[in-house]
């Protein structure tokens, strides 16, 4: 039998993107994959998403292994609470308890997950709830466990995202981590737009602007068509140049395209999300301070790409390697996709380095959770 493995699964409408780790060492990625949903219409989204997925399981031999999977941000709430101190067991159901009036779908129609960042005072502890439909995690279960996984966490996408980012803070000084920050992740038909500050989400929104949109926007400037395009912006051989052009080779040649109406489109996106932010805080508070950008997902591979953004926005810009820190022992297909377009696995990476195992489920051992969940707030 095969060693088990640890999958972090980023549900998308088109794709699974999956990144699958050592069982013990979760620093140590043994595969890559981005795999097609092949959507029929004699079946639904969710009999597509399993088949897809219980291919590739079987394929790589990953039956019985861990997984965790993602829960679109769009359908999440997010609310700072305080809460009585109690077992972190218990936090959740407590949580349920104490918040049910916030929750629009009500107790039974949510699923809730909290997260203790500390004590307030001897009796109460600050904590940050998580708030999403229950059908909606139910259904994504149900995707992995038919494929012969066994489903042990969900999380929205941005904490999976900042998970990457602590990651990558972690090896710097106290100061860089203080800093607040916008992390941008450029999906296929969505830019998510998520805040940090001091290692906290502040503040989570999303645009409909996309690798999609962006390609189109190009084809329309090109007499190359959409596909053709989306395939050369992921080989990791395009460059955009400070003036908006976009180098990307086609048909065994390089070629030259007008990216300035798909850039602008990105840049109006931001420059309102990142004014409306900034409206909600006092115009003399450190908290409507943003010093950088993070850049992931699509299109951040392009090179320049990031350069770009930053200049516009007027702030430090950089893209993010979700595999920064990680050993990366993979065939070598798998090392090419890895290494042409890294960022838009990121997601899958932070949720494939989540602290939860089966082990927690069952009960686990008090210290051991507690250990965990510490390691997940930080």
């Amino acid at each position: 039998m095969t060693k088990p493995k640890r999958l972090g699964i980023d549900i998308c409408s088109k794709h699974l993107r999956i990144v699958v780790t050592d069982s013990i060492s979760r620093s140590v990625v043994t595969d890559i994959a981005e795999v097609e949903i092949d959507l029929q219409p004699n079946e639904t989204a969710e009999q597509s998403a399993t088949k897809a997925l219980k291919g590739f399981v079987a394929a790589r031999k990953l039956q019985n292994s861990e997984a965790i999977f993602s829960v679109p941000s769009d359908s999440a709430q997010y609310i700072w609470s305080a809460l009585p101190k109690c077992r972190p067991s218990e936090m959740n159901e407590i949580a349920r308890f104490r918040l049910r009036a916030k929750l629009p779908l009500g107790v039974a129609g949510t699923a809730v997950g909290a997260v203790s960042f500390g004590p307030i005072d001897e009796n109460q502890i600050e904590a940050f709830v998580i708030a999403a439909p229950m059908d909606i995690v139910a259904e994504r279960a149900r995707i992995v466990r038919r494929a012969d996984l066994i489903p042990v966490g969900a999380e929205v996408e941005p904490q999976a995202l900042l998970r990457v980012v602590a990651n990558d803070l972690g090896q710097k000084s106290a100061l860089v981590r203080t800093l607040s920050m916008t992390v941008i992740e450029i999906g296929e038909n969505r830019t998510r737009f998520v805040v940090m500050q001091n290692q906290r989400l502040q503040f989570v929104r999303s645009v409909r602007f996309g690798l999609q949109k962006f390609s189109e926007s190009l084809a329309a400037e090109s007499s190359f068509p959409v596909e053709q395009i989306i395939l050369s912006l992921s080989s990791g051989f395009a460059k955009i140049s400070p003036n908006l052009v976009i180098d990307l080779w086609i048909e065994d040649q390089s070629v030259q395209i007008n990216a300035r109406p798909a850039m602008e489109s990105l840049f109006k996106e931001l420059s309102r999300l990142i004014t409306y932010f900034r409206s909600l805080k006092n115009d003399r508070s450190y908290t409507g301070l943003l010093e950088r950008l993070v850049l992931t997902g699509h299109l951040v591979s392009i090179d320049g790409f990031s350069e770009v953004v930053g200049t516009q926005m007027g702030l430090r810009a950089q893209a993010l390697d979700p595999f920064a820190g990680q050993s990366l022992v993979l065939s070598s297909v798998d090392m090419e996709c890895a290494l042409a377009s890294p960022h838009r696995f990121t997601v899958a990476a932070g949720l494939a380095c989540a602290p939860y195992s089966l082990d927690l489920l069952k009960g686990g051992i008090e210290r051991g959770i507690t250990n965990n969940q510490r390691e997940y707030a930080a």
